[in-house]
């Protein structure tokens, strides 16, 4: 987790009280969970997830959801995924706690997803009541051409962020046709995204801007189940290729309190044209990659890559 090769870790606590995750689960160790939770670096997870099947009887009312959701916001997810047993239809008050949950997720940016185990109509009705907060949050417009495959998510709760540019921006590229595959773009207030060139972001990748962040791409090709979080300043050049399941963020490593790892961190990272970052890499810190440089799949870059030349671990 720490090198932010792990891509996911899903939980399922469903509850939010210890007395109901004690009658869900037959053990009495709920502090013990949320406890171990925190401990775990889960901020450097890909996608860290946690799913709460509402139990008729059992864990539909508001001190469970509203418990669950405060150890979501407080262990980094990402996501949640609703669910029921089995199919069983959702009351009319497992409604009420549905959308609460979805509100409640929202206003802490947290993605809220239908499970597979979940009747149509209430799979509908999550994804209703998920889309009018998009509807209600979402900017305008955006100044850039985009094309969306399938599922498609651009979250942007402020209303602030922009993708700009006079580029093309593909989400889910080369979908497979029937495929449940997911592309998600995650802006923070006041961030950029200006594409320059044809962007292809492919299925199940996240691109995350925080707060004022700015990443320009040109021309660039982003792996299925890429993920990049820019803190600061990202900026990708033309003929890019980044492979499947790489890793790649300003961010600097939080365990290092070098000054030279702090200064680092406000640098700005930046691909230029024509690298190739091979399948997954880890690219943690401000760093430089010279042009038609190539990354050996499974490497960590941290320091500077020179042009024309081979970089890893």
């Amino acid at each position: 987790m720490e090198t932010g090769r792990v891509t996911c870790v899903l939980t399922s606590p469903d509850a939010g009280t210890r007395e109901t995750y004690k009658k869900i689960k037959q053990v009495d160790c709920f502090d013990r969970f949320v406890s171990n939770l925190k401990k775990y670096p889960l901020d450097k997870v890909i996608s860290f997830q946690m799913k709460y099947i509402f139990l008729d009887g059992i864990n539909d009312n508001k001190e469970d959801v509203d418990g669950f959701c405060e150890i979501a916001k407080e262990t980094y997810c990402k996501k949640i995924a609703i669910s029921s047993d089995c199919f069983k239809p959702y009351t009319e008050n497992i409604r009420k706690l549905v959308s609460r949950l979805i509100k409640k997720a929202h206003a802490a940016g947290i993605i809220v997803y239908p499970d597979s185990y979940i009747a149509p109509e209430d799979k509908k009705f999550v994804e209703d009541c998920y889309a009018k907060l998009q509807k209600e949050t979402a900017s305008d417009k955006y100044f850039a051409n985009i094309t969306e495959n399938g599922k498609c998510i651009i979250y942007n709760p402020s209303a602030s962020g922009v993708i700009d540019g006079e580029g093309e921006l593909e989400l889910n590229a080369n979908l497979v046709p029937g495929s449940n595959a997911e592309c998600i773009i995650s802006l923070g207030k006041n961030s950029k995204l200006i594409v320059n060139g044809n962007l292809l972001i492919e299925p199940n990748s996240i691109i995350e801007l925080d707060d004022n962040a700015i990443l320009t791409a040109g021309d660039t090709i982003i792996g299925r189940g890429t993920s990049i979080k820019c803190k600061n300043t990202i900026t990708i050049g033309n003929n890019v290729k980044i492979a499947p399941n790489c890793f790649i963020t300003d961010e600097c490593d939080s365990n290092s309190g070098s000054n030279k790892s702090k200064k680092a961190a406000d640098k700005p990272l930046i691909i230029s044209d024509n690298v190739n970052i091979g399948y997954g890499t880890v690219i943690s810190r401000g760093v430089k990659i010279g042009k038609n440089a190539f990354i050996e799949p499974n490497s960590t870059v941290a320091k500077n890559v020179a042009a024309n030349t081979k970089g890893n671990s």
